[in-house]
């Protein structure tokens, strides 16, 4: 996932339960976002995430590049971080 992602790379959101959500081996390369590339929002949200590649060469530092709101429960993420 990339070019012109501007709010977020992959949300996974509510309003209901958004559980079991899985990404294996894909990268998300926005060159920033303004909540993060990762977002896990809404009560029950969830995401498994393994050998996933994040970078945003101009992500401001603080934001976040996974941003995990309060309600999400059972995230498994392993990823690479770059820049």
């Amino acid at each position: 996932m990339t070019g012109t992602i501007t709010d977020w790379g992959l949300p996974a959101e509510g309003p209901e339960p958004c559980n079991g959500n899985q990404f294996d081996n894909i990268s998300i390369e926005p060159s920033n976002t303004v909540e993060g590339h990762v977002v896990v929002r809404g009560y029950k949200t969830n995401v498994v995430m393994t050998g996933v590649r994040i970078e945003g060469t101009e992500q401001n530092e603080a934001t976040p590049m996974v941003h995990i709101y309060d309600g999400s429960y059972n995230n498994v993420i392993n990823v690479m971080i770059g820049h």
